[in-house]
């Protein structure tokens, strides 16, 4: 069963002129001096450029109101599941869940801008990754497995490394960040994925130049396929 949202967010969307809608979701606690940051900011030149009219729905994950997956938003969530009335606390915490999933099923392309922590994404992540993966709102199950229900629209990952982590590299193993991402998109629906990446941020000055002017053509890619 599909869940069907009805939030302020997505009510403004369907009144405002339509625009190219394009969701930011920024992962990093920094912006200056944050690679991630930069591929997204050329992302954005880039599409300017091209001529294309867009809006930005900007998602600071360490900015933006998102609930702790605790035992209230836990018993939120089974209330709705069950279809039972939600008392006023209730139903604060899951419209907050709502009201993103709707930022989500709004945009007509996606933008993750995501540094790597520890082989991994930062936590925020994760915890807007729980909050928004939701059964009936994002995926639901058929007889045949797991079925995404997000339409499927392009989307970028720019991730940023201290590392070198491509195929080849011998350090593949330890990279917990893109394939994760990749995992959880294509659940959701998902397939239209590409990626820009800023590697060796830690490393060799040239190493690091030529990591990020890779990433920059990259994005500059992207934008032009979306432009089109």
């Amino acid at each position: 069963m599909t869940k069907e949202i009805g939030t302020e967010y997505a009510k403004r969307r369907q009144k405002s002129k339509r625009l190219m809608n394009i969701l930011h979701i920024h992962a990093s606690p920094r912006i200056e001096g944050s690679h991630s940051h930069q591929l997204a900011q050329a992302f954005f030149e880039k599409l300017e450029s091209t001529g294309k009219s867009f809006e930005i729905d900007t998602l600071n994950l360490w900015e933006e109101n998102i609930p702790a997956v605790d035992e209230r938003f836990l018993s939120a969530k089974e209330k709705a599941a069950s279809g039972d009335d939600l008392a006023n606390g209730d139903r604060v915490i899951w419209s907050q869940a709502e009201n993103l999933i709707a930022r989500i099923k709004s945009a007509d392309a996606i933008l993750w801008s995501v540094p790597m922590w520890n082989f991994g994404s930062p936590y925020v992540v994760k915890q807007f990754i729980d909050v928004v993966t939701q059964y009936g709102y994002l995926f639901t199950v058929t007889e045949s497995g797991y079925s995404g229900l997000l339409e499927d629209k392009p989307t970028l990952l720019a991730l940023s490394r201290g590392g070198s982590y491509s195929k080849g590299s011998g350090a593949e193993v330890y990279d917990h960040q893109e394939p994760y991402l990749r995992a959880i998109l294509g659940f959701w629906g998902i397939q239209s994925i590409s990626v820009a990446y800023s590697e060796a941020t830690m490393g060799e000055p040239e190493a690091k130049a030529a990591s990020f002017a890779k990433g920059l053509e990259a994005v500059h890619t992207f934008a032009e396929q979306i432009s089109a």
